[in-house]
């Protein structure tokens, strides 16, 4: 993570993040947290910030970046609403990840953040190359079906040279 501005930082790598839980109290008083993503970085908002999300950025979203803390991230609808256990801290250990690049802006950790009930996602499986769940798919499978698909693209042309 690089330091870029006062509270703004840029991702040198894939970090593991998840939905912050009690954040829906934390709100600001003549703005929206995407707004003040905006202000604070100098940047317009672009793709969700999640890893295999290409989703349009229209919220700012409260993510918890693992061994570091409260960040507010440009984020989709999908991958800001509560219910989206994807976005759960796994027990696993198989956590979401917020993509190289993310522009991101350090926010205050709240009394309601810190004493909020936890949603935990139940232990699924992801793929081993762009995170999604693959719960659904054999045990054996370890890519969803696009990345075996291209993974199978780039071998056949690998074997033509």
């Amino acid at each position: 993570m690089e330091h870029v501005g006062s509270n703004v930082f840029q991702l040198t790598k894939h970090l593991h993040a998840w939905n912050v839980d009690g954040s829906s109290d934390d709100r600001l008083v003549s703005s929206s947290w995407i707004k003040h993503w905006e202000s604070e970085t100098g940047l317009q908002r672009d793709v969700c910030s999640f890893r295999g999300c290409s989703g349009d950025a229209e919220h700012g979203g409260h993510v918890w970046i693992k061994r570091h803390a409260v960040f507010i991230v440009p984020i989709c609808r999908r991958c800001n609403w509560y219910g989206n256990e994807r976005r759960y801290w796994r027990v696993d250990g198989n956590h979401s990840s917020l993509r190289a690049g993310a522009v991101i802006v350090k926010s205050e950790y709240t009394e309601a953040m810190r004493y909020s009930g936890r949603r935990v996602a139940i232990v699924a499986r992801v793929c081993n190359a762009c995170d999604l769940d693959i719960s659904a798919r054999p045990k054996t499978h370890t890519q969803c079906l696009n990345c075996f698909r291209n993974a199978m693209r780039l071998r056949r042309k690998v074997k033509k040279f």
